[in-house]
This record gives structure tokens, C-alpha cells and sequence, in this order.
């Protein structure tokens, strides 16, 4: 399969607690998305045009990353995008013919995120998830994150769908990142405090694959590619991730993307399941 027939798209996403390294945080993760998906998903479509805004300031052209601001609170997008020769029908949306997204999302509260989406006419979804997969690997091998994941599950905003289904605040989820996982994806990133419970857990789920990065994040990965995580695989991720998941059943959504979630408490299956605080947005 040539294309992202199904309409698939992955995310890649990582979150992390802002620190003084931000700039070179930054710099890193543009340069991955280059390296790893650039190349690839342009070959043989034309030449991309680039584009994006850095805090509200639209700009053309290629992105100069010494140029751009880091208030507080910011956002910088980026794209680069090849477009369809062929104009779109009169009920048509325009759909290019390669497409690399990336950026950075930075709140009020002391938290950022990274996301990375592509889409390709030259490659299927899941080989542009096969690269970013490397994207997230090769980044967190040098910066500790609080959760990261790649998925199917895109809700645009980079959130893990497991903390809506919960009703979970996504302010809880990055203050208790290390003491929870925020959800879980075909490739999950546990975070520093969490990794030795579930890196020794893993030993009893032989179809999932681990690998401890140098920044001491363990990555999780159920199947060497996106097409084996089916439902089965899903199951046997959940029931190894459970110990540091939130209580709770999720609820089923009845509009949005697929969620990929497992409707059960995690309690079920981790009775030692690990208690996480409230915080600042559970609103007790």
C-alpha cells in the first residue's frame, strides 16, 4: 500500500517539565523531524513550500530557529507541504501530496509538549509511523520527558486520549507524571520513576518490546510496526503498563478520532496499583 489510503495519521508526541534547556529541546526536535521524515516522505513528490508562526507571527519560507521567541507562554508551528498539482473538486478539501507538521506548545503551567505529524503519497501511514518512532527514540536517548507516544489516536493537541475518557485533568497529568503514566500508544514513553516497575513487568509480556534510553526513559513498544498492534496486542501493553496507570474505567466517546483504549480499570489487574495525589487542576 502507497499512501495514506485509510486516511491514518500518526502522532508522535512528547511531553517534559520546562527547564532551562529549552532552546536546545527545541532545536533537537526540529532537526529529528527533518532528518527522519523529510527525506522520506518528499522523495519524488516536488519540491516543498515551508511555512508556519512563531507565537501568533505567521511567517514563509524556512524556519530560522535563532530568530524565534521563548516567552512563558508560546507556540511555534512549522510545516513543510507539497502540494497537489491538481486543484480539488467543488467539494473537495485540498490534500497535499506530502506533508510534515511539527511544534512545540508551551502553557502557562511550567510544562511544554512536542508534536510531529506526517502524511505521505510516497510512503504508507504506518512506514511514516515506523520514523517516528526513531524521531521520539533518538530524542528522549538525550532529554527525560514525562510521557511521549506514538499513535494512531490523533486529537490535534497532542493529549493521550486516556485522560479525557477518565475525565482526568491534563494539568494532573503532567504534575503526576512521574507518578502515574498519562495513557498509552503502539510506542509509549514511560517516564524516570515509573520505568523500573513496568522494565521488570515487561519480562511476563514477551510480545512487547523494551529499550531503556540514555536519559533513563524506558520505551514500550508493542510490535515492531503499527499494523501488529491490534486488539490482543492492546490487551497484553495494558495489562503490563497497569501498576502505573490511573484508576478508573474510561468512558466511550461518541464523536472524535479512535480512541484505542482498553474499558477496563487498571485495578483489575494491578490490586498494588500505584495512588497519585490531587493536583493543581483536579479542582478538590
Amino acid at each position: 500500500m502507497t499512501g495514506d489510503d485509510e486516511r491514518l495519521q500518526f502522532q508522535a508526541m512528547v511531553s517534559f517539565r520546562r527547564s532551562d534547556d529549552l532552546e536546545s529541546r527545541v532545536e533537537d526536535w526540529f532537526r529529528l523531524c527533518r532528518e527522519h521524515l523529510s527525506g522520506p516522505v518528499f522523495a519524488g513528490l516536488g519540491e516543498p513550500r515551508h511555512g508556519g508562526s512563531n507565537w501568533g507571527v505567521d511567517f514563509d519560507g524556512e524556519l530560522d530557529l535563532g530568530s524565534i521567541t521563548f516567552p512563558p507562554r508560546m507556540s511555534l508551528q512549522y510545516w513543510s507541504v507539497v502540494p497537489d498539482p491538481i486543484p480539488p473538486g467543488p467539494f473537495e478539501s485540498p490534500r497535499p501530496l506530502g506533508e510534515v507538521d511539527v511544534s512545540v506548545w508551551m502553557d502557562k503551567f511550567p510544562f511544554g509538549k512536542f508534536i510531529c505529524e506526517a502524511s505521505s503519497d510516497n510512503l504508507s501511514a504506518a512506514d511514516v509511523a515506523v520514523h517516528l518512532r526513531e524521531l521520539v527514540a533518538e530524542h528522549v536517548s538525550r532529554f527525560r520527558v514525562g510521557y511521549g507516544a506514538v499513535t494512531s489516536a490523533v486529537n490535534g493537541v497532542g493529549r493521550p486520549p486516556l485522560e479525557p475518557a477518565l475525565r482526568r485533568s491534563y494539568v494532573d497529568g503532567f504534575y503526576q507524571s512521574e507518578q502515574v503514566l498519562r495513557g498509552y500508544a503502539w510506542v509509549t514513553v514511560v517516564p524516570v520513576g515509573l520505568e523500573p516497575l513496568i522494565e521488570e513487568r515487561a519480562k511476563a509480556f514477551p510480545m512487547l518490546q523494551t529499550r531503556r534510553a540514555d536519559s533513563g526513559v524506558l520505551l514500550v513498544e508493542a510490535g515492531p510496526r503499527p499494523e501488529d498492534y491490534d486488539e490482543a496486542m492492546m490487551q497484553a501493553l495494558w495489562e503490563c503498563l497497569a501498576p502505573a496507570l490511573p484508576s478508573g474505567v474510561p468512558r466511550r466517546m461518541k464523536v472524535g478520532p479512535p480512541q484505542g483504549l482498553v474499558f477496563r480499570d487498571a485495578r483489575e489487574v494491578a490490586p498494588f496499583h500505584l495512588r497519585a495525589e490531587p493536583g493543581p487542576g483536579d479542582g478538590r
